[in-house]
């Protein structure tokens, strides 16, 4: 269970990392996003948000699942 919190971690980091990193890149020179279409702009937005609140879950349950595991089995 130990493992399955400390995967479960960093998952999720590695998640919230990535959509930052995708985020950063669409960015222009004057900081604003930049989409090909207004349904690109919206379906890309919706994605990533689902992508982000699993992610920061994960970050979440990896540290209780590995606080739980840890707080027992001392």
């Amino acid at each position: 269970m130990k493992i399955f919190g400390i995967t479960l971690f960093i998952l999720g980091g590695l998640g919230v990392y990535w959509l930052g990193k995708r985020a950063f890149n669409r960015r222009n020179e004057f900081g604003a996003e930049e989409f090909d279409s207004y349904g690109r702009a919206i379906s890309t937005k919706l994605i990533e948000s689902i992508i982000k609140i699993a992610s920061w879950l994960g970050i979440v349950l990896g540290f209780l699942f590995f606080c739980i595991t840890y707080a027992f089995h001392q």
